[in-house]
């Protein structure tokens, strides 16, 4: 052993030392303490590492071969890191050990799972570290998990034998296998180090400020208590982290407030941010310190102010606790359980004198920590800081999770200690925070201590619960033992025996006789509104915890142990009055609620009020109000129920009310009728809710919520919980219960959500006066049974009969007798018939009189349903002398009142069920009155008067009406035959509707144009210039119709990377795979030019008037929004009419045209003028070029028509010019210098081009059989737009060539027919003109689109075959840099009706004048096959021909002909509306003149061909956004490592993926900004590089969707739902999300419509704010 000693003291080079001590500990202890002044103070990385090697090295002594090799070196940071990295050591075997549960201590960020029965799944993201998983912790799992990786202990052989504890297993499974044998010595040193690494930390932590304030002077920071034993005068300033403050302004405060370096202020701020504080500044100067500490706290950032000393043993703590969580990871060999063995027996042993530091501070420690009560009768100060602090929160938290373990409750259960040992902790908190009405003058300060005091409430009480619950496994005996101990406890609170309520506030109980019918009933004598009373009664709350298990207290079980009922059990042990005493502590809360609802405390303010709201109807309803009305309950049981509602109505004081006197001394009319209908409320569930007496499980219970919130109509989930008690919400039988009464609608469109329904046959058991209804719900539930009864039985005055409570055991068999008591009787009787005196005196039936008499039926209806034997002869026999009246009698009077009629139904039913048993004296009191009140019969004949004299009006009405229109009509037809044959008819024009500003009609008087906007767009992908094999698959898989519904494919199960390949795996496209250009849409209103400037100067004058304001429009980029929809704009494009005449050129041939157009360019003379306009290596002209000359303004006899023109294309030209000059960098295009004609984005190929393409992409996968795609696009805006947007080219044009009557359109059309009909181009200017086939045929169409329409279905089918030969050499281009990795399915020609028996003809007729073209081709045909490439070709020029039928569609009229067959694939059917000859057709003589210009293209290409890359064809298919998981937290189970940010290198805190190229961003991260301007993240900074102006984020751990413009932006739904349809919002719910495709689907098409700046715009125009639209 030695020589491993030896070995172990010369790797770590820390005992070859002679001047230090022996003892390892005692090194130890004087490095550490020495440490500050030895380090000034100067806490470093290297302090760090000085710190652990001196624990290790005191940990381990001489035996530090146990835990590392002896190669390893000495340590650079944890053991746990060194021993990962030796590879082989103490890593041992990582088999599963069963019983070993998992104890991973999570941190922020972790992903973390709840299983609850029935696979019902919560999920949630740690947003702080601590917490430790459960998996494989047998006691922490109701039902065995089955984890494959922490498999349970199964011992074998165990027979009837108990099996061993949990700890126990697990140390007998690695003493088999991994216990490693640890020398005694080695034990003691790992014990005393930790033993006093445990110390140092408490020591530490003693002196460590309570709350982050700074001492106003010198002196006051001097006497701050300090560890420091010398008390030197060095101070820190420390900086704490808040969510606040964003990083700008901490570096630029602590910067300016110190005095240090931006750098150095971001590196603070950084730590800040990771560690939660950092020193900022060091230094003995107290009045600078102080001053800087001041300036730093001014704007609420936290700042302390501590001597140095103290700061730098904080630092070495932290240190300290991050050893000691690595050794719980480390091993000694392969044994991991001896360390976590030796820190846990250190963590719970008493502190040992020898390993305790330095210094300590027990004043402080006694400041900080909870310390009990030393007596139960000291009161609690709710106004103390320990109180405010919270910090008993986790010790309730704590005990509850403890006390829900079976084991657990069974001992509380059977060991009477644990009762009476718990009583005092409830007992601490009796009556604290009482309340007092101010019945003169309002509350002048309203305290907010009352918080703090539900805060206690609230944990107590769940203990509470929790702790009555466990008497489910007592028997009869120890319930009985709890109970009296319980009632002892309350009594000796209640009676003042004890000093735990305030003797200043409570007075000694005091009983006062109360006459009440025949007789008098002795009751306590207290008055709500004058006394105190204090909402808190936790020993109440659990003695109704033991009350609920009635399965204990049954005749039977109490038999057993000398009892005969509940009733004897209590009065052997205290006497009525002792029971009335511990009754009338929660009746006092419960009549103080009442109280409070009907406004009798409303000068206490809003604290009185909110205390109502937290405990009878928010948190603590089910665990406080709840259980006071089961004590009045179970009271009914003890008790005589006479003296119990006796003494309900003498502390509610109606017993006036109820012996007949109406009027009353302090409620006035409406309070009066408020607090009976608050009685009776109380009464009801006293004697009709049966969840307690029935014993219903916990999911019963869930269940009957559920059941009772489903029954006001269907809703969604989060509707159901605020329907329901909150604690249900929270129940893990929610799921199951609702599975088990609930119809599901699963949500189908984007905004749609998840709906229930309760199941038909559950309806029977809703019962109306559930207690849990508000009066509002109880009508609602009423009015939807009735209403279903009417439905089923036909019946139009149904009444909903209560059900019998049904109880058939425990101690509230007898509750039912309650309906034999004369006070109850008199209490229905009186009810009654003050609402009769009230309404008579009044006039009509007050509200609460409606409410009344609803309950006090309901009540007689009880009794008739409970007790009828007994109920029924009181109802007829006890006669009232007052009145000389029964309860029968009154009903009768009730029966025939026509002011009551609504309750008449259920009267009926009273009294045929009082006639079922009494027919004969029922229906002697039951007999009508025989002769109606002559003053009704006066009020009828008024009423029918008044309908026919109204009735008389409207004829005379309606007849002078019809003259009027008669007349007119006539005066209309005279004109009509006057005007006859003196003018033709004109022209049909479609009315435009009128102007949005002026809402004056559009005509051709005033120009006025459709309001639009212009943005830059990178939403075109295209094919990869280095081809990949998945794109190259993608190609094939293309549809043959994509005018066609195509679904989405379902999303894989994570973000997989593909085999192969080397792509991020969110299904990245990079931005050099997408065509940038400028995208132009419309909203569809329409405005006057005049009316649109005006609009334009009133934005620009509120902009000036809410100079603060983040608007939704940039006025510099001459933005606004649409007055109308609020989508946003910045130019008006002309309205041109749609064309309803045909062209003369349908009758000719695509031959004859072309033959007829040559000859006459060619017998034409060339014009000068439009030479110079023209681009001649390239043909395009270049006043269509954005940063060309200003084009000239019209001539001066221009018409207000021409002008408003002029004006609109102006609007264009000045939005189009900037955005052309800021995106050269993103051009291909070979263009003029800047500054020359013809320089900038081409027009018809960058903006109209592009915008008819991106249509085109929108309408992909979309559409319906029997339509193309010029049919689903929108009419008023689309093809408005195509057409505007070519008149606004022809009208520059125009501008180019004034004077000329046809404004220079023939010349500028045999311009563009020169370029491409053959014969066009001299051979000698070939060598500098550029191929034809380089251009975009979509741009020339739109070309010849403004210059002659008339040309344009010709030249339609002239560009069709250039793209086809353009699509021909770019595949073949492609496909020879296209490696085959994996096996390709034979593919075999199916469109020979479309290209030809042979493809490879026209394949090798187009390549054969290059020899490397040809070549490549010859090798495609013979590797691939004639199918692949028929199949790209198809699927590449598909997309041409949809988007040419777009252009014919808006600039031409419909054509005559015959519609395609719709079965048709969607190539066919647009050759056909095209009227272009197929492929194949083309060998026909009479397509001579086609053939002749495809070789004269192809020639002209080949001898110009300059490598693969010369063509980039655009990508075919539907454009999809980034793959993201099916479901949500799969992305962090398997796929964490793709939530990586490629600029940082991090898995980022608050992780964002671009849905357009899947790509991983921070999102609000200070690691990733911009440096030139620090305002913008990464977000910002990857839409400019992804997306141009838009970016379309999807952010992981918030669950929603980020939408970016331009600077501005707004979140969105997210498109995942979770299991009851509704989206969760940074995951709040925990509830595990799935990804819909609608929503998802809905994301997209705003992104490929463009839609991103009006979504923003409409958002940010929505609110009014100022700081910034992320604060919206």
């Amino acid at each position: 052993m030695s020589a491993i000693s030896m070995m172990g003291r010369s790797l770590l080079g820390i005992h070859s030392n002679r001047d230090r001590h022996n003892d390892p500990l005692a090194r130890l202890r004087f490095a550490i303490e020495t440490m500050p002044g030895s380090r000034k103070y100067q806490f470093t990385p290297s302090t760090r590492l000085e710190v652990l090697n001196e624990l290790y090295s005191a940990f381990w002594g001489p035996y530090s071969d146990l835990f590392l090799p002896q190669s390893s070196g000495p340590l650079s940071g944890l053991l746990s890191e060194a021993q990962k990295a030796a590879s082989g050591y103490g890593t041992g075997d990582d088999t599963p050990i069963p019983g070993k549960p998992c104890g991973r201590i999570f941190k922020k960020g972790d992903s973390c799972y709840r299983y609850h029965v029935d696979h019902n799944v919560t999920f949630y993201i740690a947003v702080q570290p601590g917490g430790v998983c459960d998996c494989g912790e047998q006691e922490a799992w109701k039902v065995p998990m089955s984890c494959r990786a922490h498999p349970p202990y199964e011992p074998a052989g165990q027979g009837g034998q108990k099996p061993p504890s949990r700890s126990q297993a697990i140390v007998d499974q690695w003493a088999i296998r991994h216990r490693a044998t640890v020398p005694h010595e080695l034990r003691d040193y790992m014990g005393r180090t930790v033993a006093y690494a445990l110390d140092f930390v408490l020591d530490t932590l003693d002196f460590s400020p309570s709350e982050l304030s700074l001492p106003p002077t010198e002196a006051d920071l001097k006497k701050i208590s300090t560890a420091d034993p010398l008390g030197n005068d060095l101070f820190a300033i420390i900086v704490w982290n808040d969510e606040k403050h964003s990083f700008d302004e901490c570096i630029s405060h602590i910067r300016d407030s110190v005095g240090c370096t931006w750098e150095e202020a971001a590196e603070f701020t950084n730590k800040i941010d990771g560690e939660g504080r950092a020193v900022v500044e060091v230094s003995s100067d107290i009045p600078k310190l102080l001053g800087a500490a001041k300036q730093i706290s001014s704007i609420e950032m936290g700042v302390t102010l501590r001597r140095a000393y103290d700061v730098f043993r904080e630092q070495v703590s932290a240190v300290i606790i991050e050893w000691l969580m690595d050794l719980t990871q480390c091993r000694i060999l392969n044994d991991c359980i001896t360390l976590r063995e030796v820190i846990a027996a250190e963590t719970y042993a008493p502190r040992k004198k020898d390993s305790s530091s330095l210094t300590s501070n027990q004043e402080a420690t006694k400041n900080k920590r909870i310390i009990p009560a030393p007596d139960s009768g000291r009161r609690i100060d709710v106004e103390s800081y320990p109180f405010k602090s919270k910090r008993f929160m986790p010790v309730f938290s704590d005990l509850r999770y403890i006390c829900t373990n079976r084991t657990i409750q069974e001992l509380i259960a059977h060991n009477h200690d644990y009762i009476v040992q718990f009583i005092p902790v409830c007992q601490l908190f009796m009556g604290i925070n009482s309340n007092k009405r101010a019945a003169t003058s309002h509350v002048e300060y309203e305290t907010e201590s009352w918080i703090s005091v539900f805060n206690v409430t609230l944990s107590l009480s769940r203990v509470v619960k929790v702790y009555g619950e466990a008497f489910q496994y007592a028997s009869a005996n120890n319930l009985v033992y709890a109970i009296i101990a319980v009632l002892h406890a309350i009594l000796s609170t209640c009676t003042l025996s004890n000093d735990q309520l305030d003797k200043n506030k409570y007075s000694l109980i005091m009983f006062h006789s109360i006459p009440f019918g025949e007789n008098d009933y002795s009751t306590i004598q207290f008055d709500v509104l004058s006394q105190w009373v204090s909402f808190h009664h936790s020993l109440h709350w659990l003695l109704a915890e033991l009350f609920k298990h009635v399965h204990l207290l049954t005749e039977e079980k109490l038999q057993d142990i000398g009892f005969k009922s509940l009733r004897e059990v209590i009065l052997r042990n205290a006497s009525e009055r002792a029971i009335l005493t511990v009754v009338d502590f929660p009746l006092r809360v419960v009549t103080m609620v009442a109280q409070i609802r009907t406004g009798l405390w409303v000068r206490n303010g809003f604290a009185i009020r909110g205390q109502l709201l937290h405990y009878r109807d928010f948190m603590l309803r089910e665990l406080c109000y709840d259980q006071d009305l089961y004590i009045l309950q179970s009271a009914l049981v003890i008790l005589d129920p006479n003296v119990v509602l006796v003494s309900i109505l003498d502390r509610f004081q109606l017993v006036e009310w109820f012996s007949g006197e109406v009027a009353h001394a302090t409620y006035d009319g409406t309070q009066l009728f408020s607090m009976v209908e608050e009685f009776l409320y109380v009464i009801i569930t006293c004697v009709s809710e049966s969840a307690n007496a029935h014993r219903l499980t916990p999911l019963q219970v869930v269940r009957r919520e559920i059941i009772h919130g489903l029954a006001l109509g269907p809703c969604s989930f989060t509707e159901l919980c605020k329907r329901v008690a909150e604690r249900i919400v929270d129940d893990a039988n929610l799921d199951k219960a609702l599975s088990m009464v609930a119809k599901y609608r699963a949500p189908v469109g984007t905004s749609d959500f998840g709906v229930y329904e309760l199941q038909d046959e559950l309806f029977e058991e809703v019962n109306p006066f559930f207690f849990h209804y508000t009066r509002n719900r109880r009508e609602e539930a009423e009015g939807i049974l009735k209403a279903r009864l009417t439905k089923a039985t036909g019946n139009a005055t149904p009444v909903v009969v209560p059900k019998s409570m049904g109880v058939t055991d425990g101690p509230f068999v007898d509750l039912p007798l309650i309906f034999h008591s004369d006070v109850l009787m008199q209490i229905i009787f009186f009810a009654i018939r003050n609402v009769f005196v009230h309404t008579e005196a009044a006039g009509s039936i007050a509200a609460s009189g409606d409410a009344i008499l609803d309950q006090v039926l309901h009540l007689t209806m009880l009794g008739l349903v409970e007790q009828p034997a007994r109920f029924i002869p009181l109802c007829l026999g006890l006669v009232f002398e007052r009145e000389e009246m029964a309860l029968v009698d009154i009903l009768c009077k009730l029966e025939y009142n026509d002011v009551y009629k609504a309750f008449k139904p259920k009267v009926q039913w009273c009294l045929d069920e009082m006639a079922k048993m009494h027919p004969a004296e029922v229906a002697q009191r039951r007999t009508p009155p025989a002769t109606q009140d002559p003053s009704i019969d006066a009020a009828e004949q008024k009423k029918r008067a008044a309908k026919a004299r109204q009735a008389m009006i409207m004829q005379q009405f309606a007849a002078a009406q019809k003259s009027f229109l008669d007349q007119y009509e006539d005066e209309d037809d005279e004109d009509d035959e006057d005007g006859e044959g003196t003018a033709t008819p004109p022209e049909k024009v479609e009315p435009l509707g009128p102007c949005i500003v002026c809402q004056e009609e559009l005509d051709a008087t005033q120009p006025f144009g459709i309001l639009g906007f212009i943005q830059p767009s990178r939403v075109i992908k295209r094919i990869p210039q280095e081809p990949r094999w998945e794109v190259f698959k993608r190609d094939l898989e293309c549809p043959q119709s994509l005018d066609r519904p195509i679904l989405a494919p379902s999303p894989p199960d994570g973000p997989q990377l593909p085999p192969h390949e080397e792509v991020a795996p969110f299904g990245v496209t990079p931005s050099e795979e997408t065509r940038f250009g400028l995208h132009g849409s419309v909203c569809g209103h329409l405005m006057h030019v005049e009316c649109f400037s005006v609009y334009n100067a009133s934005i620009e004058q509120r902009h000036l008037q809410q100079p603060t304001r983040n608007h939704p429009e940039v006025v510099e980029r001459k933005e606004f929004l649409c007055p109308l929809c609020k989508s946003l704009g910045n130019i008006v494009i002309p309205v041109t009419p749609k064309p309803h005449h045909s062209t003369s050129n349908e009758s000719m041939t695509l031959s004859e045209w072309m033959r007829k157009s040559k000859i006459e360019f060619l017998t034409a003379d060339q014009e000068p003028a439009v030479n110079a306009l023209q681009l001649q290596y390239s043909g395009e002209f270049v006043f269509w070029a954005a940063e060309d000359t200003p084009f000239p303004p019209p001539p001066p006899t221009k018409t207000e028509t021409e002008d408003g023109l002029y004006h609109m294309t102006e609007t264009i030209d000045n939005i189009i010019r900037p955005l052309s000059a800021q995106t050269d960098h993103l051009r291909e295009r070979e263009e003029p210098p800047v500054g020359s004609r013809g320089h900038g984005l081409y027009l018809p190929d960058d903006f109209v081009g592009y915008t008819v393409s991106c249509a085109e992409i929108a309408q992909r996968g979309v559409g319906e059989e029997g339509k193309t795609v010029a049919d689903t696009v929108n009419e008023s805006t689309v093809m408005r737009l195509i057409r505007g947007l070519v008149t606004c080219l022809a009208t520059r044009a125009e501008l180019e060539l004034p004077g000329r009557r046809d404004g220079g359109h023939r010349a500028l059309e045999q311009a563009i027919l020169r370029r491409i009909l053959p014969g066009g181009i001299r051979d000698h200017d070939l060598p500098t003109t550029r191929p034809f086939l380089l251009r975009d045929p979509l741009g020339i169409l739109l070309e010849v689109a403004a210059v002659n329409p008339e040309i344009l279905g010709h030249v339609t089918a002239l560009m069709y075959y250039a793209s086809l030969v353009r699509t021909t050499i770019a595949l073949v281009d492609f496909l020879a840099q296209t490696v085959i990795d994996e096996q390709l399915d034979t593919i075999y020609p199916i469109h020979q009706d479309l290209f030809g028996d042979s493809i490879s003809t026209f394949v090798l007729s187009v390549c054969r004048h290059s020899k490397e073209l040809e070549q490549n081709a010859e090798n495609i045909l013979r590797v691939f096959g004639e199918g692949v490439f028929e199949r790209m070709l198809y699927a590449h020029t598909l997309p041409f021909l949809r988007a040419a039928l777009l252009v014919n569609r808006a600039i031409l009229p419909p054509r005559n002909g015959s519609a395609p067959d719709p079965s048709l694939p969607e190539y066919h059917r647009l050759l056909h509306l095209l009227n272009i000859p197929p492929l194949s057709d083309i060998s026909s003589p009479s397509h001579e003149g086609l053939r002749v210009a495809l070789a004269s293209w192809c020639s002209h290409f080949g001898q110009n061909y300059g490598g693969t890359g010369t063509i980039i064809l655009d990508y075919p298919d539907v454009h999809r956004l980034a793959r993201i998981p099916r479901i949500l937290d799969e992305i962090f189970m398997q796929n964490a490592e793709a939530l990586i940010c490629q600029r940082c290198e991090t898995i980022p805190v608050d992780p964002a993926i671009c849905l357009i190229c899947g790509t991983v961003c921070c999102h609000q991260s200070h690691c990733c900004v911009d440096e030139d301007d620090r305002r913008q993240g990464e977000c910002n900074m990857h839409t400019r590089e992804c997306g141009g102006a838009v970016g379309v984020f999807f952010l992981v751990k918030r669950c929603m969707v980020l939408y970016l413009y331009a600077g501005s932006g707004s979140f969105t739904q997210p498109p995942y739902l979770d299991v009851h349809g509704e989206f969760d919002y940074m995951m709040r719910r925990g509830r595990r999300q799935y990804l819909h495709m609608p929503r998802f689907e809905d994301v997209r098409k705003t992104w490929l419509n463009h839609g991103i700046p009006t979504f923003t715009a409409r958002k940010l125009d929505a609110s009014i704010d100022s700081g910034g639209w992320d604060s919206v």
